[in-house]
């Protein structure tokens, strides 16, 4: 693939984190990654890239199959912004459960190899599970979104000349970390709400 169809690209680095429950811990209710103002608002993407296997007893992720067509239910407050909730017909708030930490009758338990990939629409109900058998499950979280909407981890607040240096071209346009005027230097910073947690 040529530089050019590269940065043609329209993605951007959203988000990174890594997670490894301990033993008898790493238990989440269900929750989507971020909000919708409309049905079909999907505007982050998961890519979960597995360091170890995904059992059934070290703390698998759960899914729940078609739930990215539901209500958005349990949104970090650092993935919130200026979003309200909607109200909620009687219809969709009877698919939102009366306890997100218990089993959801529809969920799929994810078991894979170290090495796998798992991609997921970021509207998607998940969650991880406890880790019973206390065997390490590294799983490192990215998420992707469009390059108009603002990133939840803002690289450059983390940029160093000498990473920066070391990236390439391509890597520099997905992390969105190529110099700005000052005059646009807050463009990519989300929103803040007064106690959500907002970076400074």
């Amino acid at each position: 693939m040529s530089l050019h169809s590269h940065l043609d690209c329209r993605a951007v680095l959203h988000g990174a984190n890594l997670r490894e429950p301990s033993r008898g811990g790493g238990h989440q209710g269900i929750h989507a990654d971020v909000p919708k103002k409309f049905a079909d608002d999907w505007w982050v993407c998961n890519g979960l890239l597995l360091f170890d296997d995904m059992t059934e007893t070290n703390g698998p992720t759960r899914v729940v199959p078609g739930s990215h067509l539901w209500p958005s239910v349990n949104i970090p407050l650092v993935n919130i912004g200026d979003w309200e909730a909607p109200t909620l017909t009687p219809e969709e708030q009877a698919l939102i459960p009366a306890d997100l930490a218990a089993p959801h009758e529809k969920e799929i338990r994810v078991e894979t190899p170290a090495g796998s990939v798992i991609i997921i629409n970021s509207a998607l109900w998940h969650s991880g599970t406890t880790n019973q058998s206390g065997d390490r499950r590294r799983v490192l979280h990215l998420t992707y979104t469009r390059r108009d909407l603002p990133q939840q981890l803002y690289q450059r607040d983390y940029l160093t000349q000498a990473l920066y240096e070391r990236l390439g071209r391509e890597q520099r346009f997905l992390l969105d970390v190529e110099p700005l005027p000052d005059n646009l230097a807050e463009t990519g910073r989300m929103p803040k709400r007064s106690g959500a947690g907002w970076w400074n």
